[in-house]
């Protein structure tokens, strides 16, 4: 079965003669390709299937997997761009789009750290939508927020385009990058 734990023994049989058990050894199946319609929400932190990663760029793709300075905030994920250097991804399972067209839809706002509304992303603060077709190995921007198309102090839902993704291996990821100015 798909994303499930399983544990087992090996011994030798030398045609009657059996060596004692050895294990048990751990393995987990990986997750499913999904196929959409797909929902989910960070109501668990991260849900299944899912990755974070706490660096690389577009053009490298994640590295330091497990690492990562998202947090849950409700039912939506979070990080804070309020210095610089920072690179953070959320990686989604694997997406069969081959019987689109399929559309994503984000549920996105900005704040402030402290609160209180929001003033806006850094001049080189971004938020990107990235898509990859080879398994990670590169990477494709195909939706951008930054200081010229920002993010709302208010939850609005986005649509991001798919019909030209109909490949049947497809991983999203998000990156939240903080530039280098302050």
């Amino acid at each position: 079965m798909p994303e499930t734990a399983y544990e087992f023994y090996v011994r030798a049989d030398c045609g009657g003669s059996e060596s004692s058990w050895a294990g048990p050894f751990d393995f987990t199946t990986p997750c499913e390709v999904v196929t959409p319609v797909y929902d989910v929400d960070f109501s668990t932190f991260l849900p299944d299937c899912w990755e974070e990663a706490g660096d690389g760029d577009a053009s490298t793709g994640p590295s330091n997997l497990g690492g990562g300075a998202w947090s849950q905030s409700g039912t939506l994920a979070r990080v804070n761009l309020f210095s610089s250097g920072k690179s953070e991804w959320l990686l989604t399972p694997e997406f069969d789009l081959s019987g689109g067209p399929w559309q994503m839809v984000l549920e996105i706002s900005g704040s402030d750290f402290s609160g209180g509304g929001f003033s806006g992303m850094g001049s080189d603060d971004s938020v990107e939508v990235l898509v990859s077709t080879d398994q990670g190995s590169s990477w494709s921007v195909i939706y951008t927020f930054n200081a010229s198309s920002p993010i709302p102090s208010s939850a609005i839902d986005v649509s991001v385009d798919l019909s030209s993704n109909t490949s049947a291996s497809n991983l999203f990821g998000i990156r939240a990058s903080e530039g280098t100015s302050n």
